[in-house]
């Protein structure tokens, strides 16, 4: 077994310098973009990201510099638990037990609607300290 750690890497153009960070846009390009029929295919897509970036001391950059970021796979893994999973498994939880209780199907999907907005909002709260854990550094 390989207990190797793997990192995600990008590559990026750096937009902005600000008191020890960097703005990094990089460009997601989906799965099948590669695809010899991405032209003739709607779903080929890319998307342009503006990615956060920690600075180590003693890096310095410049604005329009093209880096290297990297970040650890396992957070990709989390922030899809956090983003996906939890409201998933919050809003069937809710809806099944308020539909127990009240026998109202209005009352229940409103109910499970509502958990998901406000897990969401308490995610939001916390976005500072999920951003320390989440982070890109330059390779």
């Amino acid at each position: 077994m390989n207990n190797k750690r793997q990192d995600i890497e990008h590559l990026g153009v750096i937009t902005m310098l600000t008191n020890g960070k960097a703005i990094v846009r990089i460009v997601q390009n989906s799965a099948c973009s590669a695809c010899h029929a991405k032209g003739a295919c709607s779903a080929a897509d890319t998307a342009e990201k503006n990615i956060e970036v920690m600075l180590t001391e003693g890096q310095s950059f410049q604005i329009g510099q093209q880096v290297i970021i990297t970040g650890r796979s396992v957070l990709g893994f989390a922030a899809a638990v956090y983003a996906y999973l939890i409201p998933f498994v919050l809003l069937f939880a809710t809806l099944l037990v308020v539909f127990e209780y009240t026998h109202s199907e209005q009352i229940a999907a409103l109910a499970s609607i509502g958990s998901v907005v406000f897990y969401y909002f308490v995610l939001y709260f916390f976005k500072n300290k999920l951003s320390k854990k989440f982070t890109f550094y330059i390779k």
